[in-house]
């Protein structure tokens, strides 16, 4: 080999040299590099998982608040539900009270209302009065308003259907008398009781056939004794609507 060629080779075995040192020391940085990002990158990841550490607490703190939260807005839910089911039983019991109130005020004035015919038996009264007209004692208990006042409504029956009658205030002794009496009369009467019977069978009126107590007084107008005899007596506490 001639030294031109020996000189050429070195050379280039001098730059391979060269290039070898040139990629051991680019190694040496790379590692150099991978080892200082490794150390530099600890402390941000520490922080890092510190950071979401800290999170994952204050979300479970959270999430148990919310936990509590949810049950004390059930459990004040629950004491709601029991006042309200409470407030409606009380309602209910209240409305039971003002109903019955209600009714113990109607049974009341009930009791205490004054009788009165009703029109459809006024109507059949003047009919079946003005098929025949007769002759009547109309009478009622002494000292009783409300029986004269039926009587007295009574008494303008008999005037419209043409019936002679006359009246009298009756006191008992020793005896209450009570609704409506027709009793038996003389012979002379029995053809007025009959028709004076069958009108207020046909109103609908409830009547008694018994006789009478012994009167211990009577204002009384004179009548015959084929007079009729009807007594308004005092009204009874167990009839809502006396004239039935």
């Amino acid at each position: 080999m001639d030294a031109s060629a020996l000189a050429s080779e070195e050379y280039w075995l001098s730059w391979i040299a060269t290039a070898k040192l040139a990629a051991a020391f680019l190694v040496a940085i790379g590692v150099a590099m991978e080892f200082g990002s490794e150390w530099a990158s600890r402390p941000f990841d520490a922080t890092v998982k510190h950071a979401r550490e800290v999170q994952v607490v204050a979300l479970e703190t959270a999430a148990e608040t919310a936990r509590g939260e949810i049950a004390e807005a059930t459990k004040a839910a629950a004491t709601a539900n029991e006042r309200a089911a409470g407030a409606n039983e009380r309602a209910a019991n209240l409305e039971k009270e003002a109903a019955a109130a209600n009714e113990r005020a109607a049974a009341i004035m009930r009791a205490t209302a004054w009788r009165q015919f009703r029109p459809n038996q006024t109507d059949a009264l003047r009919q079946a009065l003005s098929t025949k007209p007769g002759k009547i004692k109309l009478s009622w208990v002494a000292n009783d308003s409300e029986a004269f006042a039926l009587a007295y409504q009574f008494s303008q029956l008999l005037d419209a259907a043409h019936w002679t009658f006359s009246t009298s205030a009756e006191t008992f002794s020793g005896a209450l008398v009570w609704g409506i009496t027709v009793p038996d009369g003389s012979p002379e009467a029995a053809e007025n009781t009959k028709a004076l019977r069958d009108a207020l069978t046909a109103a609908g009126i409830h009547f008694s056939t018994e006789q009478l107590p012994p009167r211990s007084m009577s204002f009384t107008e004179p009548g015959g004794a084929d007079f009729a005899t009807v007594l308004f007596g005092s009204k009874s506490p167990t009839f809502s609507q006396p004239p039935e």
